[in-house]
């Protein structure tokens, strides 16, 4: 991932988190300690998107990512689903498609 795609991290005292984000914009990976931390990287995900933005694989544990989406102004649409079984969904994390 580091050779294709850019990586955002976050070390600071409030939370640890990383990002990785395509040329697009397109949110590839996120995944952090704290559900602020995860707001923090994914509105600079959003930020430096060059084009229209996308963040994927968003469930019912990660209503923090549509805050951001909707403050952003984004478009709400539904796209593939992240399915669990015997576990609760992972949260504060969007799911990379390739890793599903």
């Amino acid at each position: 991932m580091l050779a294709t795609l850019r990586l955002i991290v976050s070390r600071s005292d409030a939370g640890r988190g990383y990002a990785y984000v395509d040329d697009r914009g397109h949110v590839a990976l996120l995944a952090a300690a704290h559900e602020e931390t995860a707001r923090a990287l994914l509105w600079e995900a959003l930020a430096s998107s060059r084009e229209e933005a996308f963040v994927p694989s968003i469930t019912t544990v990660n209503e923090w990512a549509m805050d951001v989406g909707l403050a952003a102004g984004l478009d709400i649409v539904q796209e593939g689903y992240v399915a669990v079984r015997d576990m609760e969904a992972p949260g504060p994390y969007l799911a990379s498609g390739h890793f599903l």
